[in-house]
């Protein structure tokens, strides 16, 4: 009896002990809460007050120091961040000079960048390309130059009027490299597929129908699953239609029409520009 007395006492004291540890706990816990509310509330107040000390004009010594350091880039940041914190600030004349120094020299960047394209567009060539992906890249740089064609207009008339001769320059590469272009794209097609015994040529004066011809062809649905693997590379390159021969005899066969752009045109409104 004794023994059990001793043992209902030290179960009485584990439940005591535990409650009590329970009621640590939830205090420990409020007061936890009590001051991460605090902290909450003084860093708020801090960022408040730091966001209330900034003045536009400290910005703007910033994004000139920005300008001497040749970053144009984050000089405009700092601009927009007056634009947004400080409308009536932005209208001031030390604001707007800035905004033209950025602009002209924003715009000397776009003289230089045109310059070095019509130079490189002259000495463009495709002769000794030997591997795939330094097509692609040929390619891939006619965008490029249309890109600084568009970015040129969307800086100003001046230097939309500037970029035209990069316009020229770029329509008549592009007329005249595509088709050597798509003869080079089909020869490493050809060598890619050879181990699946597939031949592939180019027809037509431009060089822009090329044919599948193997014995894989024999099934549409092998005809789909290549054709559909390779259009978009094939649009890319300009090529107007895709034939799929099994045999090369063959008469009677599969082919897709692509609707690819002209050589020397160029995109969106662009074209429309003489």
């Amino acid at each position: 009896m004794a023994k059990e007395k001793e043992d209902k006492k030290r179960g009485s004291m584990s439940t005591f002990e535990v409650g009590i540890g329970l009621i640590g706990l939830v205090v420990f816990m409020s007061a936890i809460k009590i001051y991460d509310n605090y902290q909450s509330g003084v860093f708020s107040e801090q960022k408040e007050k730091v966001e209330e000390e900034i003045k536009p004009e400290d910005v703007l010594v910033q994004a000139k120091t920005y300008l001497n350091e040749n970053s144009v880039e984050s000089a405009e940041q700092k601009l927009t961040e007056i634009r947004n914190k400080f409308p009536d600030f932005a209208s001031q004349k030390e604001f707007t000079s800035i905004e033209v120094k950025i602009d002209s020299i924003k715009g000397e960047k776009i003289k230089r960048d045109v310059d070095i394209a019509v130079k490189e567009l002259k000495s463009f060539s495709v002769d000794y390309v030997s591997d795939i992906e330094v097509l692609n890249r040929k390619v891939n740089n006619f965008g490029d130059y249309e890109n600084l064609i568009y970015k040129a207009y969307a800086h100003s008339d001046e230097m939309g009027k500037y970029s035209r001769k990069l316009m020229v320059q770029l329509r008549n590469a592009q007329s005249k490299y595509y088709p050597q272009m798509r003869r080079k794209y089909a020869g490493f097609l050809r060598k890619m597929y050879w181990i699946d015994d597939i031949d592939v040529k180019v027809l037509g004066s431009r060089a822009d129908r090329i044919q599948f011809i193997g014995g894989t062809f024999a099934s549409n649905r092998n005809i789909n699953t290549y054709y559909e693997a390779t259009v978009h590379m094939l649009k890319k390159y300009r090529y107007k239609r895709a034939d799929y021969k099994w045999i090369p005899s063959e008469s009677e066969y599969t082919y897709y029409k692509i609707d690819s752009q002209s050589d020397s045109h160029l995109s969106g409104s662009l074209e429309y520009i003489k």
